[in-house]
Formats: C-alpha cells, structure tokens, sequence
C-alpha cells in the first residue's frame, strides 16, 4: 500500500475544526514529502545524496546538486529554496512565519514538481 503522504497535508490544511494551526503540521508533511521526492530525483541521476563524511544532504544541498546537474534551473532553484525555507520555519517552531498561503504555495509548488519530475 502506498501512502499519498501530499494528499493527509492537503486534507489537514482543509479539515474545520477549533485547531486553526493545521497548516503548520501540513507543511511538515508537505516539507518531507519534498525531501524525499528530490533525494530520490537526485539518486535517479546518479547524484550524491551524502556529503563527504556520508552523513545526509540536506534540502539546500540536494537543491544545488540538481541545479548543479541543470536537472532544474535557477528560477525553479530560487522557488525550492522557498519551499525549503517554509518548511523549516514549521519544522523548527518559527510558526508565526508559517501563514496559510505560504502552506498552499509549499503544497501546490511540491505536487507540481514532484509530478513533473517523476
């Protein structure tokens, strides 16, 4: 069974409720989904997904290495450096960062990406 990890983001951000901070666990989710989609786009290139010492590249590392390959360009680079820069705002408690648009633009901006990049 494979688990559509973007479609649980896009159902907590529209789910009603009295939490009104869904985005935020949302863009997590949309945030990993993106990681592991383009560590997988880069290892399907045969790119470094470790640094030297073997520890694990992380988002803006895997982004200059599929810049680097001309996988993407610089414009879709500056746009995943975004996305990048949302999630981490979640991921590390900088929540007043992290506004309901910027949640959809990560969402939307993953899905495309990913599907374009399959």
């Amino acid at each position: 069974m494979t688990v559509d990890y973007l479609d649980i983001a896009e159902r907590l951000f529209t789910e009603t409720g009295p939490d009104t901070h869904r985005h935020l666990a949302a863009t997590v989710i949309a945030g990993a989904v993106f990681e592991h989609g383009l560590r997988a786009l880069a290892q399907r290139h045969s790119l470094p997904v470790t640094t030297d010492d073997g520890k694990p590249l992380m988002l803006n590392g895997l982004i200059d290495a599929v810049k680097k390959a001309n996988i993407v360009t610089e414009l879709d680079a500056k746009s995943m450096r975004a996305w990048a820069g949302i999630r981490n705002a979640a991921a590390h408690g900088q929540f007043a960062e992290v506004t309901e648009a910027k949640a959809k633009e990560l969402i939307s901006g993953v899905t495309a990406f990913l599907t374009a990049h399959q």
